[in-house]
């Protein structure tokens, strides 16, 4: 009888590191509940390529990173090149979706709903310039254009907040 194969990839070194580390744990905690047998592998974009060849492609990859690397494609990349299966979107929707900008170009003309929004180099943000841009959407959130989902990000409900 087959008998599917996972390995958990965790970790990633950037700035979600520790809640890649989290996910994994819980990910692990179900499957050794579930007496469902599994190998992990500390991820770093540094070597993962000359890792993840030491384990057959018979395995399928269960994605617990976060943030660059982990969710903007380029691991999905490497894992498609080398066929391997994984709990993950492809490539390039990975890339699509966490990459905002690219995001919101993509469902440009659609029927979607999208709030507006301004995009600003990180090396031009100052109070006068959120000032600005609160004076012309009123309250927005400020965050980075590609990271995670929770990472560098502001809130600001009214002027004071800036």
């Amino acid at each position: 009888m087959y008998k599917n194969k996972f390995l958990i990839l965790e970790g990633g070194f950037n700035e979600e590191h520790e809640v890649s580390l989290a996910t994994a744990k819980e990910i692990k905690k179900s499957l050794f509940n579930q007496n469902i047998e599994f190998k992990s592998l500390l991820v770093s974009p540094k070597n993962f390529e000359e890792k993840i060849i030491n384990f057959s492609n018979e395995y399928i990859c269960i994605n617990a990173l976060h943030g660059p690397y982990g969710e903007d494609g380029q691991i999905q990349k490497i894992l498609e090149n080398l066929s391997y299966k994984f709990s993950h979107s492809s490539s390039y929707s990975s890339r699509l979706g966490f990459d905002k900008e690219l995001t919101k170009k993509a469902l440009s003309g659609t029927k979607v709903l999208m709030l507006d929004h301004e995009v600003v180099e990180s090396k031009l943000i100052n109070k006068e310039k959120l000032i600005e841009i609160f004076l012309k959407l009123g309250s927005f959130v400020l965050k980075p254009v590609a990271s995670g989902s929770s990472f560098g990000v502001k809130i600001f409900k009214n002027i004071n907040d800036i």
